[in-house]
């Protein structure tokens, strides 16, 4: 019989892998402010050395590089959790519309992760608010369920806006266009921040409700240690 597995670790992992992400976008809005102002000197006839150049396409490579890392590693860390979430679902419900298989693979492939992933969230919500109100223990909060797609068409949208400015970007040469575009990434930068720090409220939220779950079930794989713990279990 399949039992139950903690998964603060994976949430706590998957929370501060997006922090650094915040904080690594943070760092992107001031470089692609600082482009934007180095720009607006270049435009108004200001004498801008080739040192100068360099340095500014340096530091926004070296931005760029630390981002995708992050992002890569941000996204495993999300998975992770989220294949567990998953999981335990699986064993307390029974039933669910995709195997725990699907939960990992639905994020890689292609078209199929614009709206798989988004589904399997909504479905880990909605059966955990009914389990709620189903065994009396109280209501939860609705906010993310009600807007998942919200969630979900932010993170498609902003990485859609990012990869059409980057091609722009190849193709500018220009001043004025070059200025637009990075007001353009300062903007992408604000909101993936905004969603980081969404994405992380909804895992945390998420984790507390899954946590009186699992304290209110027997089969659950090293549910507690002497002093009372909830301890994560292996993969």
């Amino acid at each position: 019989m399949k039992k139950l597995k903690i998964n603060s670790k994976r949430a706590k992992n998957a929370e501060i892998l997006l922090w650094i992400c915040a904080g690594l976008y943070v760092i992107s809005l001031i470089s692609n402010l600082m482009e934007f102002f180095l720009l607006s000197e270049v435009q108004k006839g200001v004498y801008i050395t080739k040192e100068q150049f360099q340095a500014d396409t340096m530091r926004q490579v070296i931005v760029s590089l630390l981002q995708f890392v992050a992002l890569i590693i941000s996204a495993f860390t999300f998975i992770l959790w989220f294949r567990r979430a998953y999981f335990n679902q699986e064993v307390k419900f029974e039933y669910m519309y995709s195997k725990n298989v699907w939960t990992g693979i639905s994020f890689l492939i292609p078209l199929y992760n614009l709206f798989k992933p988004f589904q399997l969230m909504k479905e880990l919500h909605q059966n955990i608010e009914e389990y709620f109100v189903k065994n009396g223990l109280g209501e939860t909060n609705h906010f993310f369920r009600k807007r998942i797609f919200l969630w979900w068409f932010m993170w498609i949208f902003l990485n859609s806006a990012q990869y059409v400015s980057n091609i722009i970007l190849l193709k500018s040469l220009f001043p004025e266009r070059l200025m637009k575009i990075s007001i353009s990434f300062t903007l992408i930068d604000l909101f993936f921040i905004i969603l980081c720090y969404l994405t992380i409220k909804m895992i945390r939220n998420y984790n507390q409700l899954e946590l009186l779950i699992l304290e209110n079930s027997d089969n659950v794989e090293n549910k507690t240690d002497k002093y009372g713990d909830l301890l994560d279990s292996h993969f």
